[in-house]
């Protein structure tokens, strides 16, 4: 008979002790696990039991504008009480090759969208998204990137452009964005990351 794995006897944790003998044949009861064996660290699955929800903007297309460079703009709200992680700005397979500028504290656009839930444990909002706090905004109307540039990427046509940084933090009522450097491209983009509750002595330098 298969042994119990100490500390993995009730509940979900049954499948714990299922892998574990498993994968060592443990025989004996309340056997431990061997020393330094990792089953698992930090799930994609555990975020939302701990408040921490991933999302997308999905792809959004910016029209070519002769006067203006496409962007896409993440913003956390000042009402939001969250802390909003970006994890990656992409261009998608652009038709031009093309440069683009990761920016921070730019010129905000005010029509905004909510980004979507990566877990199908968030509520439907109108049976139809399912929503985060953070929002996400795209404008062609700058004939410039604004902001703190923290980086650039550049892309062939048709290859995407994928963000080098590392993960962008905003507090609420602050924003980061991708922007091409060159006007009149018609341009899509996408941006992941997650978002969690904040708290107050987190915002204390």
């Amino acid at each position: 008979m298969p042994g119990e794995v100490f500390g993995f006897e009730h509940g979900g944790a049954h499948r714990w002790a299922e892998l574990a003998n498993r994968l060592f044949g443990m025989e004996s009861t309340d056997a431990p696990l061997p020393a330094g064996f990792i089953l698992e660290l930090d799930r994609p699955e555990w975020r939302f039991l701990k408040r921490e929800l991933l999302w997308s903007t999905g792809p959004l297309s910016v029209a070519a504008n002769v006067a203006g460079v496409g962007r896409l703009q993440i913003q956390n709200p000042s009402t939001s009480q969250r802390l909003v992680v970006i994890t990656s700005f992409v261009a998608i397979a652009p038709a031009a090759a093309g440069t683009y500028d990761i920016t921070v504290d730019g010129a905000i656009i005010g029509s905004t969208a909510a980004n979507s839930a990566l877990d199908a444990r968030v509520p439907l909002v109108g049976g139809t998204t399912r929503q985060v706090a953070s929002r996400n905004a795209i404008a062609n109307n700058l004939p410039t990137p604004s902001g703190t540039r923290v980086d650039r990427i550049t892309a062939p046509a048709g290859v995407d452009a994928v963000s080098r940084v590392p993960p962008i933090v905003l507090i609420p009522n602050s924003l980061a964005e991708i922007s091409a450097i060159t006007v009149n491209i018609a341009q899509t983009f996408l941006a992941f990351g997650y978002e969690r509750p904040v708290l107050p002595d987190e915002l204390a330098a």
